[in-house]
């Protein structure tokens, strides 16, 4: 007998062995991963049964598993906003801050609104804006994770939205504001995370979308008495409120309406 033959063909076998195997595991898990048509057919049909309307497009097919992740509020102790106003000439009069007579930074729970009254003339490009913008967040203590989500503009006024994200996903209470009127900064309102460096470290597996579409069919806070038009649903983030000492945040799915935003957990019972 040819042994070193029969040798190379069992390697050969067990090669292709472990191939086919490995074909079928990560099949089944895209198959688990993915929700198939008919699945999305059945939901928009339960949707419209409740008065509610969705583009089939909007829907999201694919999940899958999102990081663990924990923070602090930006303007809490140690919050890299409040240390930056406090590093930055701005005096404390009863919690509410000053900077000579026309800036003032005020923090309500994980919300800020600072106010610029000086008279800030001048034309400029959303292009410049925009990079006077993204300069005064960097300068204040949020950094380059942000995500520019709409911009508006009346009378030479630019507002830019930024969302704070994680690994492309939004944390959807981390949501800022920013106006501009020619090179100086008039109003930032919102909020914003200091997200840990050990957030990578676990992961939540993540149901489909459509349980989320089925708790805002259940939820009693939607008005039932109008017709509802979704007009996103997206995964992502939530902290929740008064986030002062370290907390998690949990994996959400976020539908918006014509109504309002809706959140609902995402994580998965088979965790």
């Amino acid at each position: 007998m040819n042994w070193a033959r029969t040798k190379t063909i069992l390697i050969v076998m067990f090669l292709l062995v472990n191939c086919f195997l490995c074909y079928m595991y990560f099949s089944t898990l895209y198959k688990n991963t993915v929700i198939d048509d008919k699945t999305i057919d059945n939901i928009i049909s339960v949707l419209n049964g409740n008065k509610i309307t969705v583009d089939k497009k909007i829907i999201p097919k694919k999940y899958k598993s999102m990081s663990e992740i924990s923070g602090i509020s930006a303007v809490s102790q140690n919050g890299s906003i409040l240390v930056q106003i406090q590093k930055s000439g701005w005096s404390n009069i009863n919690g509410n801050y000053m900077r000579g007579n026309n800036e003032t930074f005020q923090i309500t729970g994980n919300q800020f609104i600072y106010l610029n009254t000086v008279s800030a003339d001048g034309d400029t490009t959303q292009k410049e804006a925009e990079k006077t913008a993204r300069n005064f967040l960097e300068q204040n203590g949020v950094w380059k994770d942000i995500s520019l989500t709409s911009v508006s503009q009346e009378n030479g006024i630019f507002e830019f939205t930024f969302y704070q994200t994680f690994q492309k996903y939004k944390i959807f209470d981390s949501k800022m504001k920013v106006t501009v009127r020619g090179t100086t900064i008039q109003k930032w309102t919102g909020s914003y995370f200091n997200i840990t460096q050990d957030s990578r470290r676990s992961k939540y597996s993540i149901a489909p979308s459509v349980n989320a579409l089925m708790d805002f069919i259940r939820d009693d806070t939607a008005d039932k008495t109008t017709n509802h038009t979704i007009i996103s649903i997206e995964p992502g983030y939530y902290f929740g409120s008064n986030v002062q000492n370290e907390t998690s945040a949990i994996p959400v799915y976020g539908i918006t309406t014509n109504e309002k935003e809706f959140y609902y957990d995402a994580r998965s019972s088979e965790q």
